[in-house]
């Protein structure tokens, strides 16, 4: 998601919709999270993504969690 200016908004409120934008991007297929899923380390990713990766790995793709996905998701966020 791109967050451009827009003239007579504040940098403050620019700077929360830019800090949004990171928080809803998926780091696996970089789009805006759909059906998010949170695993223990606290890396989100789209339900898609989730599903996509429990097949190609155990566990969190940056190393951090232990188990399996179906393990490992603990929050579905809605």
């Amino acid at each position: 998601m791109e967050v451009k200016r827009i003239t007579g908004i504040p940098e403050t409120a620019m700077s929360f919709l830019r800090r949004i934008a990171r928080e809803t991007e998926c780091i696996v297929c970089h789009d805006t999270m759909k059906r998010p899923r949170v695993v223990r380390c606290g890396h989100a990713f789209c339900e898609n993504c989730t599903l996509k990766l429990r097949h190609i790995a155990p566990g969190c793709p940056f190393g951090c969690c232990e188990g399996t996905y179906g393990e490992s998701v603990c929050w579905v966020v809605s």
